[in-house]
């Protein structure tokens, strides 16, 4: 059986498995040896060391290995028609993928000062990556889409001379040649529901500088408070302004009651560490509701960015 007689019965699909290696499923009834693998939009075939076949399946080492975030097809000596799109697949986790995209670089995410905005994400598998600037109403409406360049270790970015403080963004990138929007993984503001990013500057948030507390001459020393964010302030006698919310901790001046609320209250209590629970947007529940439905904020749908410095 010929190519183009197989996949009429059957769907053919090819997956990279390591940086050196690709899969073709299912491989019966095809003649691997006159399958070659090549780079889109280029002739020159890729030197395979090997293929062995495994039940249905067709595994092809290769000699060099391959480039992440760029397109490779199976093609055939016996059909011009089989064109075969190799997927991203195992490839990721493998530890040469590891070793040859490792980033660890302080720069991901978007940065905000004066009159310049910088983009960056960490996307080795994708083919292409936008930065979609999207109505803070609607964030399926798209203002602009702007093309980011792929850097070192598989980083996109995109840099303009304009600041975009409190701009609404995603990311669409292209992976297995699919169009996909995300939110910004490395954000640290986004919109309702965490379905955008939030671009910020800084410097208008007025923080001021970090103040590290001195070192304990025993980890005994500690006093840790383990807190819920909105269970701290949520009850109607807490006696705190903003019930619920980010401000109850920030409020530092005394009610009627003459009773410390917020973080004084804490420190009065004699806590030297607070263990705050998960703070990140929860899939769980809607945002937009009021009330708001109740959650401990285990499920999240960003990553935390614990230590990351705002600059």
């Amino acid at each position: 059986m010929n190519a183009s007689a197989a996949t009429e019965s059957q769907t053919i699909r090819a997956f990279m498995n390591d940086m050196q290696t690709i899969t073709i499923i299912p491989a019966s009834g095809i003649n691997s040896e006159a399958l070659y693998i090549t780079q889109e939009f280029q002739n020159l075939k890729l030197e395979i060391e090997k293929v062995e076949s495994v039940e249905e399946r067709a595994i092809f080492y290769l000699v060099d290995e391959l480039e992440a975030g760029t397109v490779y097809r199976v093609r055939s000596e016996e059909d011009e028609e089989l064109n075969i799109m190799v997927e991203t697949g195992e490839s990721p986790r493998s530890q040469a993928f590891e070793e040859k995209y490792y980033y660890d670089g302080e720069d991901l995410g978007a940065f905000c000062e004066k009159n310049r905005t910088t983009f960056a994400v960490w996307t080795p598998v994708a083919e292409e990556a936008y930065v979609l600037l999207v109505s803070l109403d609607n964030t399926d409406i798209v203002l602009e889409r702007l093309p980011m360049k792929r850097t070192e270790k598989g980083v996109y970015r995109f840099s303009t001379i304009r600041s975009l403080h409190e701009a609404a963004y995603q990311y669409e990138v292209l992976i297995n040649g699919e169009y996909k929007r995300t939110a910004d993984p490395y954000a640290i503001s986004s919109t309702v529901n965490g379905r955008a990013s939030v671009v910020v500057d800084s410097e208008k948030l007025g923080l001021g500088k970090p103040v590290s507390l001195p070192a304990f001459s025993s980890p005994v020393d500690a006093v840790i408070y383990e807190v819920h964010m909105r269970d701290f302030s949520a009850h109607y006698n807490s006696g705190m302004y903003q019930k619920g919310k980010y401000g109850a901790w920030t409020n530092m001046g005394k009610n009627r009651e003459a009773v410390s609320p917020g973080l004084t209250y804490i420190k009065d209590l004699g806590i030297t560490h607070v263990q705050i629970l998960p703070l990140q947007d929860f899939g769980s529940i809607d945002e937009a509701e009021y009330p708001p439905a109740y959650n401990w904020g285990y499920d999240p749908i960003h990553h935390f960015r614990a230590g990351r410095e705002l600059r």
